[in-house]
């Protein structure tokens, strides 16, 4: 019977002795890398929030300069066409200063343009008004005061084609106006000065 005890004894000792000096270690060792897992999502999501914060900010910095660089190239589209319709305005007036303003001054401006000295008969009394008036309505259709383009109340282009048409069917200078001023009407010559500088003109305008 103390046989059996005493063997008893020594095996619930040797459980003990076995149950104390177990190794917890694999345990401990799962609980961390559970730790260590949960940490690195918590990390990756932070960095997917970041990430996508600093995506929509260079995206709206990229629209901004975007926008910006639109505007600017706009800007040169739009001084880079008015350098050359300027230009083209000049090619023309040149022309104009050398073969066409002395025709017009001699056919155009007393009505058109600047009138240097009146006729005799502007002093009658209802003549003064007559021709005042035409010469006002006249430069509200076409002013020739200064150079091309002129001042009016359409295009350029239209100025000219008005021209041009007035010159062919021999409209302008008014009968009223070259009969009290003979030298006043254009030549052969003159007409086809001005429609050749018509022509000229309008091609250099739409090129």
């Amino acid at each position: 019977m103390k046989l059996i005890l005493a063997m008893l004894l020594f095996l619930v000792s040797l459980d003990i002795f076995c149950h104390g000096n177990e190794d917890h270690s694999k345990k401990k060792a799962k609980k961390n890398t559970r730790l260590k897992k949960s940490t690195k999502k918590k990390v990756r999501l932070e960095s997917k929030t970041i990430d996508k914060s600093i995506i929509k900010k260079n995206e709206d910095e990229f629209e901004d300069k975007s926008q910006k660089i639109k505007t600017e190239t706009s800007k040169v589209i739009e001084i880079s066409e008015e350098d050359i319709l300027r230009k083209k305005y000049q090619k023309i007036n040149s022309v104009y200063l050398k073969k066409i303003k002395p025709i017009f001054k001699k056919s155009c401006f007393d009505c058109h343009g600047v009138v240097e000295k009146f006729p005799w008969y502007y002093k009658i009394p209802g003549v003064k008004n007559y021709i005042d008036y035409d010469i006002s309505e006249s430069k509200k259709h076409l002013n020739i005061t200064e150079n091309f383009p002129f001042i009016s109340h359409a295009s350029p282009t239209d100025d000219l084609k008005a021209i041009r048409k007035t010159v062919k069917d021999g409209s302008m200078p008014p009968i009223r106006y070259w009969i009290m001023h003979p030298n006043s009407r254009l030549t052969k010559k003159e007409i086809k000065i001005v429609n050749d500088w018509v022509v000229e003109s309008i091609g250099i305008l739409n090129d």
